[in-house]
């Protein structure tokens, strides 16, 4: 998966997302400069997290992920169950997740929804 400045990583970091604790102290994190990521933990209430949000323009984040060529979400696909079920009940859509990645450590989607003729 190649790293884009255009491009939003959602991360679940934690439970198998995003392997942020197999990251070397001493390894090359220059790898993620300007790499914009938006972590599911409590860095959410940072404002270098709402900036990131407003920058994609992004205002109600479960939603707002859905159809997004730009947006990238990394997450143990046992939690794409909850996040389906989330959408189905808050939003009233029925989602399709489309595996854009597949890595050792983490997948990556991308979300639509049923019947969209746009679909990624």
């Amino acid at each position: 998966m190649a790293p884009s400045k255009n491009r939003l990583y959602v991360i679940w970091a934690t439970l198998g997302g995003f392997p942020l604790d197999q990251l070397s102290v001493f390894g090359d994190y220059d790898l993620f400069k300007g790499f914009p990521i938006y972590s599911l933990t409590w860095e959410q209430a940072t404002p270098r997290a709402q900036s990131l949000l407003e920058r994609f323009q992004i205002r109600d984040l479960p939603m707002d992920m859905v159809g997004r060529k730009d947006v990238f979400l990394i997450l143990p696909r046992d939690f794409l169950k909850l996040y389906g079920q989330y959408l189905r009940e808050h939003y009233r859509l029925e989602p399709v997740f489309n595996w854009v990645f597949h890595g050792n450590t983490f997948d990556a989607y991308q979300v639509t929804k049923e019947g969209d003729p746009h679909h990624l």
